[in-house]
């Protein structure tokens, strides 16, 4: 919420309802997105000492999908609210909200793979509806979508670890992690003596 209403302030110098409302719809969504995630990580958080008090953790799995889909319906609540009191701008967020919905709705808690192919598309919905908002707003906008399609590919090719069942490069590393040790140490009783 801060960063919608805190970059319009910067910008504007003032906060209007309508900007209140949609950082709220916003945040809604996000944080429905950041509990759903966390659902996978439930096993882990629960097993952790000490135990890591996650929403997910707290309400349980099962819970926390019903707590999920207050906040996605709390979102579009809200950005229907914008599109028909404010401006029908808001129909893009509107409906793509209203699509991603259904995700939310469908991911299964106890199912990692169903909550990463869900997130993964209600993240592209949300990226696809602020790029089509900004290309409404000012066509020049739509340049933005060459940057985000590179920066995709980049981190899809460059920014994740490579999984590898050699573990021969991790024994290396330690090998030469206890060696500096030992250089170290024989260095201080050399200083000592």
């Amino acid at each position: 919420m801060v960063c919608v209403t805190g970059t319009y302030f910067v910008q504007v110098g003032t906060l209007s309802t309508p900007i209140i409302i949609l950082a709220a719809a916003i945040s809604f969504e996000d944080m429905a997105i950041m509990i759903l995630f966390h659902t996978i990580d439930y096993e882990n958080d629960k097993a952790a000492i000490p135990v890591k008090k996650t929403t997910v953790v707290l309400l349980g799995q099962e819970f926390a999908k019903y707590y999920v889909l207050l906040l996605a319906g709390m979102s579009i609540v809200f950005f229907l609210f914008l599109m028909i009191f404010y401006h029908p701008i808001f129909s893009v967020f509107s409906v793509l909200t209203l699509a991603s919905y259904s995700w939310f709705v469908t991911y299964d808690p106890f199912n990692p793979h169903s909550i990463i192919r869900s997130t993964r598309i209600i993240t592209w919905s949300i990226i696809f509806s602020g790029l089509i908002f900004a290309v409404i707003i000012n066509a020049k906008f739509g340049a933005m979508i060459v940057p985000v399609a590179v920066l995709f590919w980049m981190h899809k090719k460059f920014g994740k670890i490579k999984k590898t069942k050699d573990l021969s490069v991790f024994k290396e590393a330690i090998e030469g992690l206890k060696d500096a040790e030992r250089k170290i140490v024989l260095a201080e009783t050399n200083l000592i003596e």
